[in-house]
């Protein structure tokens, strides 16, 4: 067989098999599935929550959260809602908020200052010697203040030797220092500084009152009327407070729970041009220190 032969027939073997092929029926194209849309959609809406839910859920340093400002608690985690129609849209109901507000209050109070005002006809403590008898007034804080002083003087001086005219007020201070005035307790003759007997009463009570309050310090002050020098009057003055001051250490009183000073003519309370006056200006006082402890 020649090779146009061959070719012929290779040809025609290729023609027959071509018309087999057209001859089959051509199947149908596949048709896409009507859920793919539907289950991506879903698919990527419940990936929206939970990336949402993420983000919104604070830790231990999260930037949100500025110290000092009120915090906002959510009262529950929204359930979201999907539709089942197409497009698929996720909706959140509305939530109720609850604000956390904190109350900072001051409990500090305010420190306040009454001043005392001491009332009419009622004078500074003080302490008078008359005749024998110690004359007490003034104002006190209470009633057990009252009697402490009361009681301090009569067991020196005796019972029924003190008399007392002490006002209790609500907020007088408790003085730790009063006057001891004696006028006449210790006649001093004109010139001389030398004790008088008739002094002995009133210096033997006052060494009981130390005896008795070993915290009682006592100043001792003396001065004379403007006859004579000024500068002879103030050294016969601090004569005068000597004596005194040598009296009660014979008795047993220690030095340094007394001072003794004379200021000579200085600080008249009467008119030298008097004999009344000058008697009274020859005088000696006290003040009593920490009687009461």
């Amino acid at each position: 067989m020649s090779n146009t032969d061959g070719d012929r027939e290779r040809l025609e073997r290729l023609l027959a098999a071509a018309d087999r092929v057209a001859a089959q029926p051509i199947p149908p194209a596949p048709k896409p599935s009507r859920w793919l849309p539907v289950a991506m959609l879903a698919i990527a809406g419940i990936a929206a929550v939970f990336v949402g839910v993420q983000l919104a859920s604070g830790g231990d340093d999260d930037p949100s959260v500025v110290p000092g400002q009120t915090s906002v608690v959510p009262t529950a985690v929204p359930t979201p809602v999907v539709s089942t129609t197409m497009p698929v849209v996720i909706t959140f109901p509305p939530t109720t908020a609850q604000t956390t507000t904190t109350t900072v209050v001051d409990t500090t109070v305010a420190p306040t200052t009454t001043a005392w005002v001491q009332p009419p006809n009622t004078p500074v403590r003080s302490t008078t010697w008359v005749n024998g008898v110690f004359a007490v007034s003034g104002a006190v804080p209470d009633q057990r203040t009252a009697d402490a002083l009361v009681g301090a003087f009569s067991a020196a001086a005796g019972t029924g030797n003190v008399q007392s005219t002490l006002q209790v007020a609500a907020g007088a201070p408790l003085v730790d220092s009063e006057p001891l005035l004696a006028p006449g307790a210790i006649p001093f003759a004109p010139n001389s500084a030398s004790l008088p007997a008739s002094s002995a009463p009133f210096l033997d009570t006052l060494v009981r009152l130390l005896q008795q309050n070993p915290t009682l310090v006592l100043d001792i002050r003396t001065y004379t009327n403007g006859v004579g020098p000024t500068d002879s009057n103030l050294v016969l003055s601090q004569q005068r407070a000597d004596a005194i001051f040598l009296y009660f250490l014979a008795s047993g009183i220690p030095a340094e729970r007394m001072t003794a000073t004379g200021f000579g003519e200085g600080s008249p309370i009467a008119d030298d041009a008097t004999e009344e006056g000058r008697n009274a200006n020859r005088r000696v006082e006290f003040t009593l220190h920490h009687l009461l402890g």
